[in-house]
């Protein structure tokens, strides 16, 4: 079974960021008519949107600019099964990694998000660095209060080194 991926990448000015990244996605060992790419512009004058397009990628104006009003616009536009949330400056690990993302949304039906290991390249800077040993953001991190009320009840499984929540 593969699942379609709409991967939402909202954008400004990250011209020096898109090959990369969508190189990432591309370069997948995943059937790549089941791989969309939104790109969601807050206002680029740069060449970020013809490199977007070069990769197959469909590009939407975000007139409001902010990434959160683009991730509203995409999900709006979003044809795949899953969706991932993804920014220019990343890439995917692995050229297996959809296949690994996939596999908790088809052993459960009742899977609804998943979360990925944070890894920091050579070229990133310190703090990029620092969320990869914390595998967080400190904003999210400090600023998420209620995550202890969510997990009290939650049944947690570990499996191929990775951890299942289940939430009522």
């Amino acid at each position: 079974m593969h699942p379609g991926f709409t991967f939402l990448i909202p954008v400004l000015n990250a011209e020096r960021h898109m090959e990369r990244c969508l190189g990432s996605i591309r370069s997948q060992r995943y059937p790549q008519q089941r791989v969309e790419i939104i790109v969601l512009d807050g206002g680029c004058t740069d060449r970020t949107c013809e490199i977007a397009r070069s990769f197959g990628a469909v590009v939407h104006r975000n007139p409001k600019r902010l990434a959160e009003y683009g991730l509203q616009l995409g999900m709006k536009k979003a044809g795949g099964d899953l969706v991932v949330i993804f920014a220019a400056d990343n890439e995917l690990a692995s050229p297996d990694w959809l296949e690994t993302a996939k596999a908790p949304f088809v052993k459960d039906d009742r899977c609804a998000a998943a979360w990925g290991v944070l890894k920091s390249g050579p070229d990133d800077p310190p703090l990029n660095r620092y969320f990869e040993l914390i595998q967080n953001d400190p904003m999210t991190h400090f600023m998420n209060k209620n995550i202890e009320y969510y997990l009290k009840d939650a049944e947690t499984v570990r499996e191929k080194g990775r951890y299942l929540f289940r939430v009522r």
